[in-house]
């Protein structure tokens, strides 16, 4: 069923639906991430070291997350955007609880690339959704009040998930019928995957589909690769230095933010549900203010003529974090340290809006959720995919000792932010020339 277009949406039913869209963003993170504080007892039981673990955390997940993106894209800018994502949020949250039932690493590894199977529906279907909800003045608000659900989500996985392997572990091993015995990180699999079963169901029969916005082409069934082909090869400077951009950047927070627990677990000692709750209630506070903060500064210096507003946001707050992430990890003050993951989380999730703004503000509709597809495909695998391994390699291979994973965490940033900020440099001037093409379609 589609609602009315966007001058008759009732304003709080617009909010209603943002607020469900940044829950399942959330779940889709707690989901993603738990694993981060699993790392110890899924090495021990299963045999593995950094590397591999990091390629169940990343690789795995990225996989299918990617390789689907596009099709399911294509099906998004085509169908029911409401459908896909309740479909999306109740497999991906079956397959979390089915990684809890894996008994060896090749089943671990396959239930993974479920998850990211899942996930790979919800993000180019929401920044499919939101233009039809909201102006384009107030993108970058609703935006970033999506992104409360990635530093929620990242947040409280850690807190919540730290929480329940304590109480779990506390148990020791449960036995089930039928599948038998599961160890304290397969029960948390579990208990983290159910809940999402039932958000996808009030998403279901809660969310209406709104009438598509600014479709410029009278006949959608001639929708094709035609239209998308123009527009990439017209912007192809734009995209590829904006992929570019956010692909290392990517990469440098994921490893950040997968390997910051243990860091705090070997650096100082802590217990890894402690080190998850203050990593937790750091990014899920901190975070939070970042991700609303950051939407509002976008359209601050879009309402002073900034047209290319996304980008140079990105870049002053991308500036910001490159001696953040870089010495972080070398402090050998834990309360220091823990100061300093709260102003990383702050500054971190300060960016998290633009780089979607930037693409929602210069493609059209009817093929908005593809280009915003092809832009993760890339970008997604290079952050999702290799952050995280990229980290654990520089451990196991380069400097082949575990207590030195503080070294790989501040190298990986050292080296790669240079790179983003460069191709967010150079990306100025052909955003603007973006911005003055779609404006005059």
């Amino acid at each position: 069923m589609e609602i009315s277009p966007q001058n008759n949406i009732d304003l709080k039913y617009s909010w209603y639906f943002l607020s469900i869209m940044t829950l399942s963003f959330a779940v889709s993170f707690i989901d993603r991430q738990v694993m981060t504080l699993l790392i110890e007892p899924i090495k021990s039981d299963l045999l593995i070291n950094d590397t591999q673990v990091s390629l169940l955390i990343g690789f795995a997940f990225s996989i299918f997350y990617i390789s689907m993106a596009i099709p399911i894209a294509r099906l998004v800018d085509r169908g029911n955007r409401v459908n896909i994502i309740s479909l999306g949020v109740f497999f991906w949250s079956l397959m979390t609880a089915v990684c809890g039932l894996a008994k060896n690493y090749w089943q671990l590894f396959l239930a993974r690339v479920g998850v990211g199977v899942g996930e790979a529906t919800l993000t180019p279907a929401v920044y499919s959704l939101i233009p039809d909800y909201f102006p384009k003045e107030k993108l970058g608000t609703a935006v970033g009040f999506y992104m409360l659900g990635m530093s929620f989500g990242t947040g409280f996985a850690l807190v919540l998930g730290g929480a329940i392997l304590s109480y779990v572990s506390n148990i020791g091993d449960i036995v089930f019928p039928i599948v038998g015995t599961l160890r304290p990180w397969q029960v948390t699999f579990v208990i983290v995957g159910l809940p999402g079963i039932f958000l996808a169901l009030l998403i279901k029969l809660s969310i209406k589909e709104p009438v598509r916005r600014n479709i410029f082409d009278n006949d959608s069934s001639s929708i094709d690769k035609t239209s998308l082909i123009s527009f990439l090869d017209n912007n192809k400077k734009t995209l590829s230095l904006i992929t570019l951009a956010y692909s290392f950047g990517g990469m440098v927070f994921y490893g950040f933010l997968t390997w910051i627990p243990e860091h705090l677990r070997r650096a100082f000692d802590w217990d890894i549900s402690n080190a998850g709750y203050v990593f937790g209630l750091m990014l899920a506070i901190f975070g939070s203010f970042g991700a609303v903060l950051g939407g509002k500064f976008h359209d601050y210096m879009f309402s002073k003529g900034y047209k290319d507003a996304p980008i140079r946001c990105a870049l002053i707050v991308f500036s910001l974090l490159f001696p953040i992430m870089a010495i972080t990890p070398l402090i050998s003050n834990s309360t220091f340290a823990v100061v300093m993951l709260g102003i990383f989380s702050f500054t971190m999730f300060l960016q998290q809006a633009m780089s979607p703004v930037a693409i929602q503000m210069i493609a059209p509709n009817h093929i908005r959720a593809q280009v915003v597809a092809i832009f993760f495909f890339i970008a997604s695998f290079c952050s999702i995919g290799i952050g995280p391994s990229i980290v654990a390699i520089f451990t196991d291979y380069i400097f082949k000792d575990e207590s030195l994973l503080y070294y790989s965490i501040s190298t990986v940033s050292a080296i790669f932010l240079p790179i983003c900020l460069v191709a967010l440099y150079l990306c100025l001037k052909p955003y603007k020339n973006s911005v003055l093409r779609a404006n005059t379609r």
